[in-house]
């Protein structure tokens, strides 16, 4: 009589088969975490460079008309925000306001890539998630 010792067909098919379940339910969880945490990452700097913006007009009387890059941000406002993720960039706005500071990612969906970003006003203190991918950005207002 031969035995063999291993596994039989149906036993490494039923393992594939729950592996590629629990992949499937984790991939999508991972991507959507991550993309969370890269949105609340632009969310802090953008308040580092608010904050940098107001320190510059207490020095100078205006605010940064130059910072429309990244390296012009941290040139201008003695920063190091290194964030590959999104770009930077601010413009002045009429008073009460000063300035608006915006942070965009390209994200590439299953049709096309889209521009999400998320901009900050700083009279009140305010964010807006721009871009039809709401998922991305963090809480605040959707702006259309």
């Amino acid at each position: 009589m031969l035995k063999c010792k291993g596994f039989t067909l149906i036993e490494i098919i039923t393992v594939m088969f729950i592996i590629g379940i629990i992949t499937a339910i984790a991939i999508p969880n991972y991507t959507s975490m991550a993309e969370q945490g890269m949105a609340q990452a632009a969310k802090n700097n953008l308040m580092v460079i608010g904050n940098a913006q107001k320190n510059y007009f207490l020095n100078q009387g205006t605010y940064c008309s130059t910072c429309e890059t990244l390296s012009s941000i941290n040139t201008t406002l003695s920063l190091n925000i290194s964030d590959n993720n999104y770009s930077y960039a601010c413009i002045l706005l009429p008073a009460p306001e000063g300035f608006q500071c915006t942070s965009l990612r390209t994200v590439s969906g299953i049709h096309s890539p889209s521009s999400v970003g998320i901009t900050y006003n700083p009279n009140p203190p305010t964010f807006y998630c721009l871009g039809n991918q709401t998922s991305y950005c963090p809480s605040g207002t959707i702006a259309n």
